[in-house]
């Protein structure tokens, strides 16, 4: 099989890629710039004609592109997109519906919503992470010396969020907002900001935030709102409200991009390199603490996987999917407030040998049962099988 992999500077494009450097006959890399996602001349021109020079089998995507699903329709080729964050907005293009694609998203509830649209083209498939290469990095004296702590997160602070730079909203409408997100903030594992947003709050919306609501996307006006606006709004509030409470019964190393947030008792250790430095990271912390944004309904996030997949102690927030692939308290520990939270901190801190074990288990599950080759041979059957389905080929 001779496959093109389209990547855009993704943090572990590396991964994949190496994955699929061993099981296909050849691999050939695309990392041309996108003007933009629904349409950009030069790149559909250098699509083209990289598919005509290959004569690939199938096209692969981290992330879903409109631009390359319809290319790849006009020449009958299988387009792969595998989306590691949810929502992605570029999901909801009506182009999802190509026959070309095989679009696999790891949130099932993101998922329920495409497929009870009539969409076909949508699979359910868990995220996968590199634990060989995770677990095998080494720390020397000078990494311990930099990552080793009791208590880390590892997060987007989202202060740069769209909602945030909203000029003017009336007073009750800005006040309704700042409600619902106080509310949505106290309760895990219910999403109810969908229906919250009254008729009369999205029309008011409307009138004082101007947005590009195309007519080739399946999103109504509140999911709009929700996904685009509140969603990194809500995700800001979150861990600022996290990050002090902890930062006042613990000692805490956050690790995030620049941000404008002024934190007391916090050491900040910037971002780190997802190859090198994030694994450090994980592995010298006692424990690494999982926030999952709330516009990931049921799934698993990467970050999770990834500090498992480091050999790392993970204490997180509840996802429903978390019950269908862990079990809490042998694999990984879950979170219910921040009461429950901030107790479990404080008893796993004093029991190293239970943190241990419960990290080693973790790493071991990961290694085994989510890594890529397993993802891949998923999606290359429901791929091949589809297309011998459909009569498109004969091997």
């Amino acid at each position: 099989m001779k496959l093109i992999l389209y990547s855009d500077h993704e943090h572990n494009i590396n991964d994949l890629h190496y994955a699929l450097k061993q099981r296909c006959e050849a691999v050939i890399i695309f990392n041309r710039s996108m003007a933009d996602y629904e349409t950009d001349p030069a790149f559909d021109l250098a699509m083209k004609q990289l598919i005509e020079k290959e004569t690939p089998d199938v096209f692969f995507s981290i992330y879903y592109y409109p631009l390359i699903s319809n290319v790849c329709l006009r020449y009958h080729l299988p387009y792969v997109s595998w989306v590691f964050d949810s929502p992605s907005l570029s999901t909801y293009s009506k182009t999802v519906c190509n026959p070309c694609n095989y679009v696999f998203l790891f949130d099932r509830q993101n998922y329920y919503e495409l497929k009870n649209q009539g969409i076909q083209t949508v699979y359910h498939l868990p995220l996968s992470t590199n634990a060989d290469r995770l677990g095998s990095v080494k720390m020397s004296p000078e990494d311990r010396t930099k990552y080793e702590c009791d208590l880390s997160l590892m997060a987007n602070m989202y202060t740069d969020n769209l909602y945030s730079k909203i000029k003017y909203l009336p007073p009750y409408v800005k006040g309704y907002f700042s409600a619902i997100l106080e509310a949505q903030m106290n309760i895990y594992g219910y999403h109810f900001l969908r229906d919250a947003l009254t008729d009369t709050i999205v029309n008011e919306f409307k009138t004082y935030v101007k947005y590009n609501m195309q007519e080739n996307y399946l999103m109504d006006d509140r999911q709009m709102i929700i996904d685009v606006f509140l969603a990194d709004q809500l995700a800001f509030l979150e861990r600022v409200k996290l990050i002090n409470h902890l930062s006042g019964h613990f000692h805490l190393t956050l690790y995030t991009k620049k941000h404008n947030c002024a934190f007391e008792n916090v050491y900040e250790g910037g971002f780190l390199d997802y190859n090198t430095d994030m694994p450090k990271a994980f592995k010298g912390s006692k424990i690494n603490l999982n926030t999952t944004k709330r516009s990931i309904q049921t799934g698993i996030p990467l970050r999770l996987l990834d500090i498992m997949g480091s050999g790392g102690f993970v204490i997180s927030n509840y996802q429903e999917e978390l019950l269908d692939h862990f079990e809490p308290d042998k694999d990984l520990v879950i979170y219910e407030d921040l009461k429950d939270l901030t107790e479990k901190i404080r008893y796993y801190l004093a029991h190293e040998d239970e943190r241990k074990e419960i990290a080693r288990r973790g790493y071991e599950k990961v290694k085994k049962y989510y890594n890529y080759d397993i993802a891949l041979d998923t999606i290359f059957h429901i791929v091949f099988d589809t297309k011998k389905k459909k009569g498109r080929i004969t091997t």
